[in-house]
């Protein structure tokens, strides 16, 4: 970081833009270390803004799009005795 910061420095000079004016070539050799370090030449177009991302389509078959079951339960009703309990003890 501190390297990119004086090239940076160094590439923002006046003498600095005059020369890469002047040689071409210099220009062709120090960008590629420009680039990797993210610095934008003197001279060059600033970079294109990023398109925003589409939104996500949803999905056609997602589990979350199904119908729900219906469950019916149902109870049978019993006699709270056993038959062989007899209501009168």
């Amino acid at each position: 970081r501190g390297h990119a910061s004086q090239l940076q420095h160094f590439l923002a000079s006046p003498e600095c833009i005059q020369f890469l004016a002047e040689v071409p070539r210099a220009g062709r050799i120090l960008r590629p270390l420009a680039k990797s370090l993210a610095l934008q030449m003197p001279g060059d177009p600033p970079p294109p803004m990023p398109k925003p991302a589409p939104p996500p389509k949803p999905a056609k078959n997602s589990w979350l799009n199904l119908p729900q079951p219906t469950i019916t339960v149902t109870v049978e009703r019993r006699d709270p005795y056993p038959p062989y309990f007899s209501k009168a003890r």
